[in-house]
């Protein structure tokens, strides 16, 4: 299926369709280098949610946790893109005037304090802990 973008929301949506890689969402097939044509996998399945739903009330329970689970894992961390925190701590040194080191110090300081209150509220501090090893691994590079 072709998408074309008509706007910078659209385009956005494009670039979190690519991040998600095909995990509970289409696949992107190919894309324009300015983001405003995308070519989709076509979802092909004869099941409809609002279909579901209307069925009665186990069917809108059924449904709405599909809806759930769908949302869940959307939402999952995932990996980061390899090499994306030493471009996006070039990027930014360079803009803002500030040195590569500082800037990854803080950026390890930053992290290691929001793993510190993820585990304070029982939360996953595991893509905190991550961002403070690649940060500290860019310091001793």
């Amino acid at each position: 299926m072709l998408k074309l973008s008509t706007g910078d929301d659209e385009r956005r949506a494009g670039v979190v369709l690519r991040w998600w890689d095909g995990d509970a969402a289409v696949c992107v097939l190919a894309a324009s280098t300015d983001g405003d044509a995308l070519l989709l996998e076509r979802a092909r399945d004869t099941r409809s949610l609002a279909a579901l739903a209307r069925t009665g009330e186990e069917g809108d329970a059924a449904a709405t946790a599909i809806l759930c689970a769908v949302a869940s894992r959307l939402h999952a961390p995932r990996p980061v893109a390899p090499g994306r925190l030493q471009r996006q701590v070039a990027l930014i040194a360079d803009a803002a005037g500030l040195e590569r080191a500082r800037l990854l110090a803080w950026c390890a300081a930053w992290a290691g304090l929001s793993a510190a209150w993820h585990i304070e509220d029982g939360t996953p501090p595991e893509t905190a802990l991550a961002v403070a090893d690649m940060a500290l691994e860019a310091l001793q590079a």
